[in-house]
């Protein structure tokens, strides 16, 4: 078991390994000025158990109706499932995500939605001109969400809504799976504040565009024996939210390079380079370079 909560079935020299993994996050308690009384949002040891727990609040410990019913807190997680192959000079991984915030997926109203992928890495270096010694292949999809329609009597017998999950959004908790505006956990649920500029604002909850379908494909390798190689490139399409969704799917292609090898001024240098690129319509039509420069120095 890793520190992050997943089981592996497999020595570390096993030509077989598997995986499984079940993780859950909440944010909790605080003030906020939606959905709650006086800002309070729910508290103290009870509550905490509650959201460990996925329990629902009631009337007897929650602030307000909204928590009443409801779980306590803004719940997101996922459930991991991995197999790994090791050969004499290769490993092979593949790997599926399952994302949930609610029952949904317990009720495999969103069994669709999650991350599939594909690793490949080769183990050893032949000296070639031209190398690619690993490459990752993904596929994202969170357009499901249990559907456009908030079930209201599995909500009643479940405790817990299903459908229209509205994913990295929260009716209390309105900067969402954020980070000083940054999305968490994956840049394709984009914050509303990178693409206001083409779609319209959904209120104002963190992100505009959570049903998302997306290809990624990440390679890298060595270049004339010295270069070291990666790149990136990523094609979406963009469908908004289930309650204020884009007029028509959002295509976007986003692609990175970059180069960096060593050389010997007065000492190890090294040298590097990175191209970036994003077109499409929900971004702003951009490309970018940047040279760099690190010399390491030792003071004895």
């Amino acid at each position: 078991m890793d520190r992050f909560g997943r089981f592996y079935i497999g020595r570390d020299h096993s030509r077989v390994k598997l995986l499984a993994g079940f993780n859950h996050q909440v944010q909790w308690g605080g003030r906020s000025s939606h959905e709650t009384i006086d800002g309070r949002m729910p508290n103290g040891i009870k509550n905490y158990f509650r959201i460990v727990s996925g329990k629902p609040g009631d009337a007897s410990s929650t602030p307000n109706s909204f928590d009443d019913g409801n779980r306590v807190g803004n719940h997101l997680g996922t459930i991991d499932l991995g197999l790994e192959l090791e050969g004499y000079t290769y490993s092979l991984f593949v790997y599926r995500q399952n994302i949930y915030e609610d029952g949904t997926l317990y009720a495999l109203r969103n069994i669709k939605d999650g991350l599939n992928g594909f690793r490949f890495r080769r183990k050893n270096s032949y000296g070639a001109n031209f190398e690619i010694s690993e490459f990752v292949l993904e596929f994202l999809y969170t357009k499901s969400q249990g559907g456009p329609d908030y079930d209201y009597e599995e909500q009643i017998i479940h405790r817990g809504s299903l459908g229209r999950d509205d994913y990295f959004n929260n009716a209390q908790v309105r900067d969402g799976w954020s980070y000083y505006g940054r999305t968490i956990g994956t840049p394709f649920i984009t914050p509303t504040t990178e693409t206001i500029w083409a779609q319209p604002q959904y209120a104002d909850f963190f992100t505009s565009n959570n049903r998302v379908s997306v290809y990624h494909l990440g390679v890298r390798g060595k270049l004339f024996r010295r270069v070291e190689w990666a790149g990136k490139c990523s094609y979406s399409s963009n469908w908004g939210t289930y309650n204020a969704p884009f007029k028509s799917s959002v295509r976007q292609f986003s692609a990175v390079l970059n180069l960096q090898t060593r050389v010997s001024i007065a000492g190890p240098t090294d040298i590097g380079a990175s191209f970036g690129l994003d077109t499409g319509k929900l971004f702003p039509q951009t490309f970018g370079a940047m040279l760099t420069v690190r010399k390491q120095m030792s003071i004895y």
